[in-house]
């Protein structure tokens, strides 16, 4: 569905500024990426690239291993548990779409707020549940995550 997000500064200096470009790049099949402004947005672009064709790159990604965890290795390792590829080398990430689960996995948030949220993203792709431990970790940053991600339409139980 459509998702209006009202706000935005679109001459803001934050580098998460480019998220809009580089969304619309994963939907169109686009696949080099620069993260050395916005390495917040790793996880959420390595769940995207996993539902994306082909073969995605992130440059200058290192900052992500220095995190509140190493982000890297988190999401491969639960992008992994999905069907997905997902290689590290020096400070580029590479993610070979597409993850395609076919049954209920329980995914590790590894105490990161932007893990469980970049994965409860990638939950929302299918009709097969993830269930993430750990979950309560977005109470860092954004405590109504969950409860805005219902409102988009996304089905949300506390377990």
């Amino acid at each position: 569905g459509t998702v209006q997000i009202e706000g935005l500064a679109p001459g803001s200096l934050q580098g998460d500024r480019i998220y809009t470009e580089y969304f619309a790049a994963l939907r169109n099949g686009f696949s080099d990426f620069d993260l050395s402004d916005c390495p917040d947005l790793g996880p959420v672009l390595f769940a995207l690239a996993a539902r994306a064709e082909g073969e995605s790159v992130f440059h200058h990604c290192g900052r992500l291993r220095i995190k509140e965890s190493d982000r890297i290795e988190c999401m491969r390792q639960e992008l992994e548990k999905l069907g997905c590829a997902m290689y590290a080398e020096g400070d580029t990430v590479r993610i070979r779409g597409i993850a395609d689960w076919h049954e209920p996995v329980v995914l590790s948030g590894h105490n990161d707020h932007r893990i469980v949220m970049a994965l409860s993203v990638l939950a929302c792709a299918k009709d097969i549940p993830l269930l993430i431990t750990g979950a309560e970790a977005v109470r860092k940053s954004y405590p109504d995550f969950f409860r805005d991600l219902a409102v988009t339409g996304a089905e949300v139980k506390e377990v």
